[in-house]
């Protein structure tokens, strides 16, 4: 694994990663970006709170 090297209070400083750490483990894992009435929604939006936000240009109504 290759070592990643930073400055700590202007001195340099080298260090070699124990494991590699993968982007699941990272940022979490979801299987459905978002459900409506019980149905997983392919693609959309959220709101900041985590719901579905409402559909722009629906013709329905």
């Amino acid at each position: 694994m290759k070592e990643i090297k930073f400055l700590f209070n202007g001195q340099p400083i080298t260090a070699q990663p124990g494991t590699r750490v993968e982007k699941k483990a990272l940022y979490g894992y979801s299987r459905y970006i978002a459900e409506k009435d019980g149905t997983a929604l392919s693609r959309g939006y959220l709101d900041p709170d985590g719901r579905p936000a409402p559909a722009f240009g629906n013709d329905s109504g």
